[in-house]
């Protein structure tokens, strides 16, 4: 998996992340990412393995991954209305903030601030990618 000295970096720019107050961590500038630990904790066990597993059978991306620096797969939600980048090594998720904003666009959310509704946002796009055809969505 990933050492513990691993710092996230942005998948586009190469800085460093920061957390945000729900655990997912952010370029302001490019997008969030959920951790495999993170995954896991929100959405149930298995969670990042499904992510994993996802990007196992999908096609890779042009990144790297935030934290193990492994390349990532093109993931979806089974609508197609959600896409980001899964790893095949550690089942992390990149939401770029293209796709959150989009999603924020028909989406209301009750956010005291707009970082904190676009990380419910992306959230919620995690959830739809993490969401199995014909399943009901993980609840954080």
């Amino acid at each position: 998996m990933t050492t513990d000295t691993a710092r996230p970096v942005c998948v586009h720019c190469g800085a460093s992340l920061f957390a945000r107050t729900h655990g997912d961590m952010t370029c302001v500038s490019h997008g969030h990412f959920f951790s495999h630990d993170l995954l896991d904790g929100a959405f149930g066990i298995g969670s990042a393995e499904y992510a994993r597993q996802l990007a196992e059978r999908s096609p890779q991306a042009p990144i790297k991954c935030p934290l193990d620096r492994y390349a990532m797969s093109h993931v979806h939600s089974p609508s197609g209305r959600v896409t980001a980048q899964g790893c095949g090594r550690c089942g992390s998720l990149w939401i770029d903030l293209g796709v959150i904003e989009t999603v924020g666009q028909g989406t209301p959310v009750d956010a005291e601030t707009p970082a904190e509704k676009r990380s419910l946002l992306a959230f919620a796009c995690a959830r739809g990618v993490l969401t199995p055809a014909n399943k009901a969505p993980a609840r954080r």
